[in-house]
């Protein structure tokens, strides 16, 4: 096992620890947009399961693409499969939990595929549901915060009822009108068909699965900070995040859709900070520097609706109960070893 593979799967050992990884002995679990973040991640916790304990967890994933290489040295290939999830498919396996993450969460992606967005959001997460349907399945649909729209500072922290306020005509905002009747429809599922449907609203994850050469800024800042020793802002970096480690994030999101009593939930970490702050802390780690600009990017991804926005985590841990968080420095060092593949920091 290479040292990518070692960090994740020492994080997937973690997230078991938070969970309880006996409700999916025997069952078989479909995670959808499985080349991703959250895809990999979960996949590496069951089947990390599946060797510490003997779970006999059967995993099923789907990718636009196809398996990356992860998947496909860890999972059977017989169940990898590769379905475009904005056109018709069928699925004979018998299903018991549908992580539904697929979608383009990266803004530059999605804002070059607003329409597939659109689409892989509404019909391919009606596809999914009426095969939790037809499976008495559960299903958890990883929405986004961008589902809120501008949030007034009064309404900080935002929580779960808040309504949110988005221009609809805006094709900006394909991805959060995209996630919103997606939400719609899992609500119709769940309300009118009796489904066991939940919703995840993440806001900003990180952690082993982006690469180095992803759009994320995260990967923008590291590629900089290894490459030339300099993280270079598109704008001020006044902007204000929540942010969240993936072994914080997934342990959440399990434990909702196995024991959750709610239908909306806010995922989000222990961090909330700027974005030079949060470049900052990187610079520190990789003794790199930061070049701010004269003028903000005009790029389209680069501009928000909110200068400041975090979540409020009471309804989860009003249920689950005080939540134990990652630590953001070590954190940020095992994403840093894990998309340069080194062991230095």
């Amino acid at each position: 096992m290479n040292l990518r593979e070692q960090i994740i799967f020492k994080d997937a050992d973690k997230i078991i620890n938070k969970i309880n990884v006996k409700r999916f002995k025997n069952k078989t679990v479909l995670i959808t947009g499985a080349n991703g973040l959250f895809g990999q991640n979960l996949l590496a916790t069951f089947v990390l399961a599946n060797k510490k304990y003997n779970t006999n967890i059967k995993i099923i994933t789907i990718s636009k693409s196809g398996p990356n290489s992860f998947i496909k040295k860890f999972n059977k290939k017989k169940n990898n499969l590769k379905i475009n999830l904005e056109k018709k498919f069928n699925l004979k396996t018998k299903i018991n939990y549908i992580f539904h993450c697929a979608g383009y969460a990266r803004p530059k992606k999605w804002m070059s595929n607003k329409l597939s967005t659109i689409n892989l959001n509404v019909f391919g997460t009606q596809q999914l549901l009426e095969i939790a349907k037809k499976n008495k399945a559960k299903l958890i649909f990883f929405s986004t915060l961008d589902v809120y729209g501008y949030v007034s500072k009064k309404n900080l922290p935002v929580k779960e009822d808040y309504k949110g306020l988005i221009e609809c005509s805006n094709k900006s905002n394909a991805y959060g009108e995209a996630k919103r009747i997606g939400e719609n429809i899992c609500s119709i599922y769940r309300y009118e068909k009796k489904l066991k449907v939940y919703i995840a609203r993440i806001f900003h994850t990180y952690g082993p699965g982006i690469y180095l050469k992803d759009e994320r800024v995260i990967a923008d800042f590291i590629r900089g900070a290894i490459k030339k020793g300099n993280i270079k802002l598109m704008d001020k970096g006044k902007n204000i995040k929540h942010f969240c480690y993936t072994i914080d994030a997934i342990s959440m999101i399990v434990n909702i859709i196995t024991n959750g009593k709610s239908f909306v939930y806010n995922i989000a970490g222990n961090r909330i900070c700027s974005i030079y702050d949060f470049a900052t802390t990187i610079a520190k780690i990789t003794n790199s520097k930061i070049t701010k600009p004269k003028n903000n990017s005009g790029a389209e991804f680069v501009k928000n609706l909110n200068t400041k926005i975090y979540a409020s985590t009471k309804k989860y841990t009003n249920e689950f109960g005080k939540f134990k968080y990652e630590n953001f420095d070590s954190s940020l060092k095992k994403i840093i070893n894990w998309m340069i593949n080194i062991n230095k920091f």
